[in-house]
């Protein structure tokens, strides 16, 4: 049973997610729970419901994820923030040669070898960090380059690659939207490191939760 086999592969540090069916609940690691976040999914795990489970599976809820770099400097090209992923040994190609300056809407990258893609556009700083009045942001930041993705989990990985090479490479900052934290270029390369490490562990409980 899908239910069970997910319950096995549990961990004691977890946190409860989802609604609550004959008493019993479900629970997922902390991490594999931020990463459906940031993926842009929220699953309901439901004990002794298998239909229902593969129900909510199926239309699970889809949101837009997003992350700002705040820098004061810019690369130059879509070559530079190349270098900087290739510096960083990330498995992820950028597909498009758009000066960085003018990037605006979908940019298309390969994940190893699947295509993917996020949003990237430029949001003037001053407004951006106007707009978020409860965020201490540390100083006056010149840039602000967002990322925002839909739910799917090469996305997610995509983005979080790019945006932590172009972090440590303009030696900026990066905000994230799901947290409300703002984490320095080694934090966010710490964070594609999770990642990388949690995937196919969250990989796994989806392909279970969308068994037909």
């Amino acid at each position: 049973m899908v239910a069970s086999a997910i319950g096995r592969n549990l961990r004691p540090r977890s946190f409860t997610l989802g609604h609550q069916l004959l008493g019993e609940r479900w629970v997922l690691p902390a991490v594999a729970i931020k990463l459906c976040k940031r993926a842009g999914f929220e699953y309901k795990l439901y004990h002794s419901d298998l239909r229902r489970l593969r129900q909510l599976s199926q239309r699970s809820i889809t949101m837009a994820m997003e992350l700002f770099i705040l820098s004061d400097e810019q690369l130059n090209s879509i070559d530079e923030w190349q270098a900087a992923i290739d510096s960083e040994g990330y498995p992820l190609r950028l597909e498009d040669k758009t000066p960085i300056k003018t990037l605006k809407g979908f940019l298309p990258v390969m994940l190893h070898d699947a295509k993917t893609g996020f949003e990237c556009n430029h949001w003037p700083a001053a407004e951006f960090m106007r707009e978020m009045p409860d965020v201490n942001f540390g100083r006056n930041w010149k840039y602000v380059l967002t990322f925002r993705w839909g739910g799917d989990l090469n996305q997610v990985q995509a983005a979080w690659m790019a945006a932590a090479a172009y972090a440590r490479a303009v030696a900026g900052v990066v905000f994230d939207e799901e947290t409300r934290r703002l984490l320095s270029a080694v934090q966010a390369v710490q964070t594609v490191q999770d990642i990388m490490r949690e995937m196919p562990r969250i990989e796994a409980i989806m392909r279970e939760l969308k068994l037909p």
